[in-house]
């Protein structure tokens, strides 16, 4: 059979809705059990709603969808936690190597009790077992996959989908397996990865979860062996920029399978049938195991996770043609990225007549694919585009009404308007209209602003440009210039971007070379800005905990919601005083907080003389904030004590307390 796909341009995938048990291909049971590499991490319902017979019932489900799996160490492994009012990590993914230690260690879970936290297990199912600094978590090759067990209504439902949601974006595959008339439909949706079709389960009561024991283990481990492999019933294709749903009905048994071919011509080459092409490019990535005769693909097969097109505007132009010789193409411009931040972000794109039409293309294509990879919305990044030649034109002004799919249409659309080269009132323009209290549907007081100028020429008055880009930056824009070809100046690019020049100065040969920058454009623009709920001071983010932990729980905790950061660390006395201020201008002297210090986790031997250690591996050494009664010999972990006016006193690490995190935007990547 053939697809025609009646595209231009646009994002879609291939997720499958699953016929019977017969339709995988392999058969259930230990003998003949998923041998893919998956990291499998359990997140379980202890709460006091499930009684002691039930609470049987469920570990009996969970170890006997764990008998079907390989456990081993370049296989499955299998972590779990419990949550209810609060959570316990009852073992790790790296804890142990073979089925039978992991059935033991479930048979041990105990039931704790309490409320319905859902959100503190996903948080730390992502921030704890699947923190990749763990060094009993993930492995960095294997597919991550959670599955959440409940019975019940999650107490806070809007932090329980932000924490969803916050997992899938670290490429966390998730289940939702709901238990009874009190786990709602709507709730398991949103914790679940898509389609729900795939990953939401849900049964009449305890007593029937033996009847989804196959289909949620066939579901975690689908089966591909090239030729005498299985295709799901049905395709879906979801085309997210222009059409909504498109469904075939495929033959049964479908006659193909697919293969992932190693020692071809191209690395990552991928074979089609029924009919096979050079023509396209296929990233192996997020789940598609490469090198072995055999592949097994997870929860995430078909083309969700694999950009074909993906360098940018030339391929999109041989998407057309082939499109046009009816060639069938996934065409995916890019997996989203995890860039969870809150900016106003404003691209300034030179649209001057030195710019052919098919370079003009590219350079839409490169804006396109930048602001494609954004979380759009009034609570994350609100995105606004101006061209400038002769003149200016707002393309699309900073609207918290306005959602990517619309921001995206115009970008495609945006037209060139030829003429000079008039750096200066785009510049100027992006402050005066864009960026101004005057835009009352895009102005967001406090929130961080960023300017983007993409220009191919020298400025018709470069006076005025770096007037303008001045301007711009006393108002606390960050800018960055992005320079294409000969003509741009160094001097006049480096005039328009802020400090460090070598972040925010970018300059490529030609427009074909844009694609190259591309990742790093995006990378600089969020790693600039802090993440939402933390608070930019100098060149530190901070995050003030609102919940207690041990130390250890508070590292991992800080770890997990960003790659670089860490309990905070206050190596001077300015560092020290920023910190405690904005603690006392926060909760006064309510609470103690963990900070980046400790000794307890250096010692080989109580005898041992303590060495107090910050977050970065840093000795202690002259300077200190102790307390009266304290020094650098007592052993512990370090808390700004708030009983002693936020000085350094030191506590037993296993003591309960509120903690701060910090990333330091000056330290070297």
């Amino acid at each position: 059979m053939v697809f025609v796909l009646a595209l231009v341009l646009g994002t879609f995938c291939v997720t499958p809705s699953y016929g019977n048990e017969h339709d995988y291909g392999y058969g259930y049971g230990q003998e003949n059990g998923c041998e893919a590499k998956i990291d499998l991490a359990f997140v379980i319902d202890a709460s006091g709603s499930i009684s002691s017979a039930d609470w049987k019932k469920q570990k009996e489900f969970i170890s006997d969808v764990i008998k079907h799996f390989h456990v081993g160490t370049d296989i499955v492994h299998v972590a779990a936690l419990t949550f209810g009012t609060g959570y316990k990590i009852n073992f790790q993914l790296k804890d142990y190597n073979t089925s039978s230690q992991v059935l033991g260690a479930v048979s041990g879970i105990e039931q704790t009790g309490g409320g319905t936290e859902t959100y503190v297990g996903l948080r730390m199912m992502r921030s704890g077992l699947f923190n990749i600094r763990n060094r009993k978590g993930p492995r960095p090759d294997a597919l991550h996959v959670g599955v959440v067990i409940t019975d019940g209504f999650s107490e806070n439902s809007t932090a329980t989908a932000l924490e969803a949601e916050k997992a899938k974006k670290s490429n966390i595959t998730l289940f939702a397996v709901g238990i009874g008339e009190e786990a709602k439909e709507d709730e398991l949706k949103k914790i679940a990865s898509e389609p729900s079709a795939t990953f939401v389960f849900n049964v009449k009561d305890f007593e029937f979860l033996k009847n989804i024991e196959k289909k949620l283990f066939a579901a975690v481990c689908a089966y591909y062996n090239g030729s005498n492999g299985f295709l799901p019933n049905y395709l879906t294709i979801y085309v997210l920029a222009f059409v909504a749903l498109v469904e075939y009905r495929l033959a049964s048994p479908w006659p193909y399978g697919v293969r992932i071919r190693r020692n071809v011509a191209n690395p990552e080459g991928f074979v089609f049938h029924p009919f096979s092409t050079n023509d396209l490019d296929i990233s192996l990535v997020n789940g598609i195991a490469s090198n072995r005769p055999e592949s097994r693909v997870g929860p995430h097969p078909g083309c969700c996770r694999t950009p074909i097109v993906r360098r940018g505007p030339r391929e999109m132009h041989l998407f057309w043609r082939l499109m046009q010789t009816a060639v069938t193409a996934c065409l995916v411009v890019g997996d989203a990225k995890n860039c969870d931040i809150r900016g106003d972000i404003v691209f300034v794109v030179d649209a001057s007549s030195s710019i052919n039409d098919t370079d003009w293309e590219k350079q839409r294509q490169f804006i396109y694919a930048i602001v494609s990879e954004f979380t759009i919305s009034r609570d994350d990044v609100q995105v606004g585009i101006l061209t400038f030649s002769t003149g200016y034109r707002n393309i699309h002004v900073l609207n918290s009404k306005a959602d990517k799919k619309s921001i995206l249409v115009k970008i495609a659309n945006m037209p060139q308007e030829g003429g000079g080269t008039d750096t200066a009132i785009g510049l100027k323009m992006m402050l005066q209209n864009q960026f101004s209290i005057r835009n009352r549907d895009g102005y967001r007081p406090g929130v961080p602003r960023v300017g983007v100028v993409v220009t191919d020429g020298w400025s018709d008055n470069l006076t005025e440009t770096k007037l303008q880009a001045r301007k711009a930056k006393e108002e606390g824009i960050t800018m960055f210039s992005v320079g294409i070809g000969d003509v741009p100046r160094r001097a006049e690019l480096e005039a328009i971007a802020s400090d460090p020049l070598d972040t925010h100065v970018f300059h490529v040969d030609d427009f074909d070379a844009l694609e190259t920058i591309r990742e790093a454009l995006f990378g600089t623009i969020c790693n600039g800005i802090c993440p939402k709920e933390w608070i930019r001071i100098g060149h530190k983010c901070l995050f003030l905990s609102k919940e207690e932990a041990v130390y250890d729980e508070a590292k991992t905790t800080c770890s997990g919601m960003y790659y670089d950061a860490t309990l905070a660390i206050t190596k001077t006395k300015e560092e020290y005083k920023i910190l405690a201020g904005l603690i006392y201008q926060t909760t006064k002297y309510n609470f103690s907080y963990y900070i980046g210090l400790d000794s307890e986790h250096r010692l080989n031997d109580v005898s041992e003389k303590p060495s107090f250690v910050f977050a970065d591996n840093t000795s202690l050494r002259d300077y200190n904030e102790w307390t009266p009664d304290m020094d650098n010999s007592v052993r512990g972990c370090v808390l700004l004590d708030k009983d002693e006016s936020f000085m350094w006193t030191v506590v037993e690490c296993d003591s309960k307390e509120r903690f701060v995190c910090e990333i330091d935007r000056s330290r070297k990547r």
